[in-house]
């Protein structure tokens, strides 16, 4: 590799030769998970604006108040609705747009940058959140403070994205003795570059992962824990009301593993090739780069998917606009359910010398001439 003004005119150039197929695969795949990924999410967040607006009584808007999981579950979709929009275009701009410019390279990354990392702050939050209403019910979260770590989650990713985008370079690169290219990628030439580098990654990937990590996989065995003693107990009352507290944590854990994968596939090859000082073809390095891009940015249309077989209230929301016309013969089948199941409490609280009401008025239709 070489600077733009090292440039040897005998070679050829060529923007991003990969193979069409190649091209026309990740085309594909971006643009797939982005339609997903900005259907679902709006989904998501209209659901979280009919329940905002279904609590229209104090008792129902303090319940809805109390509880963070809309709240948290609102700030995660609007990020992965923001990466559904951003992230096609910009994966496509890299794939077939040629950048000539540093500047243009420090924009391009800032973009792709700054809603991921926006998202796995809010997964912090949210490991920390559930961690603390699992092992510490009495010094969790109020809403107030878990807006003030949301918002702080939003400002500082944005302020990271560009940090971590500063050493990013249009970098001639040479592919073989006829063919040259130019790359975005991070420069580690200067000091000033190393160090971004080294303290973003411990900020955006290792403590991040250190501390979704450890909140998930403890927060898993402690559920399984319980699981297992519930089926062995028999006081369900207890167990009932102690489940409340419990409520959408196995959600928020599938969301953080989901995320923490195919992210640390992404930042673990780049510490690797950066540190160990890996050679790879052009080809075989940006496929593996893109790969660990995309399967990042993917998790933004993997959630909502989470969201419809973990949360029940969401499944049911989602039912009723896509069949609207069910939403009244399920109230029909919920008003008659109620009713049977206030004649059967009447009749266990009358006692059993009660005639049978329904027995009496089919013994007065039979004995009738």
């Amino acid at each position: 590799m070489a600077n733009a003004s090292n440039t040897n005119h005998s070679r050829i150039y060529k923007h991003n030769p990969l193979p069409v197929p190649t091209k026309a695969t990740f085309a594909a795949v971006v643009l797939l998970c982005g339609a997903i990924g900005f259907i679902g999410n709006t989904l998501v967040l209209v659901f979280e604006r009919k329940k905002r607006k279904a609590a229209d009584t104090p008792s129902k808007r303090r319940a809805f108040e109390r509880s963070l999981t809309l709240y948290l579950l609102k700030s995660l979709a609007l990020t992965d609705l923001l990466c559904s929009l951003m992230g096609p275009p910009l994966y496509l701009n890299m794939l077939y747009e040629n950048h000539t410019e540093n500047w243009h390279c420090v924009v391009n990354s800032i973009l792709i940058f700054c809603f991921p990392i926006i998202t796995i702050l809010n997964l912090v939050v949210i490991s920390l959140d559930r961690y603390m209403a699992v092992f510490h019910p009495f010094r969790t979260f109020t809403r107030a403070f878990a807006k003030k770590l949301v918002m702080a989650a939003w400002i500082v990713g944005a302020i990271l994205a560009v940090v971590l985008a500063l050493p990013v370079k249009n970098m001639y690169t040479e592919l073989d003795e006829s063919v040259y290219t130019f790359l975005c990628i991070g420069s580690s030439k200067e000091v000033w570059e190393k160090v971004v580098i080294g303290v973003i990654t411990i900020l955006v990937y290792l403590v991040p992962n250190a501390i979704m990590f450890y909140a998930a996989v403890t927060v898993s065995r402690f559920l399984r824990k319980r699981s297992r003693e519930i089926q062995d107990s028999a006081n369900i009352h207890s167990n009932n009301s102690q489940g409340r507290r419990f409520k959408h944590t196995k959600m928020f854990i599938n969301v953080i593993f989901a995320f923490c994968i195919p992210y640390s596939f992404f930042f673990v090859y780049n510490l690797v090739k950066r540190f160990a000082g890996l050679e790879l073809s052009y080809e075989l390095d940006f496929t593996i780069r893109m790969s660990g891009g995309v399967l990042a940015t993917s998790n933004s249309c993997i959630n909502p998917i989470i969201y419809l077989f973990s949360y029940k209230d969401f499944r049911r929301e989602l039912r009723n606009i896509i069949c609207p016309w069910q939403v009244v013969n399920d109230e029909s089948r919920q008003r008659q359910d109620l009713y049977m199941a206030g004649r059967s409490e009447g009749r266990k609280r009358a006692g059993p010398n009660l005639p049978n009401i329904l027995e009496q008025e089919s013994n007065t239709i039979e004995t009738r001439p």
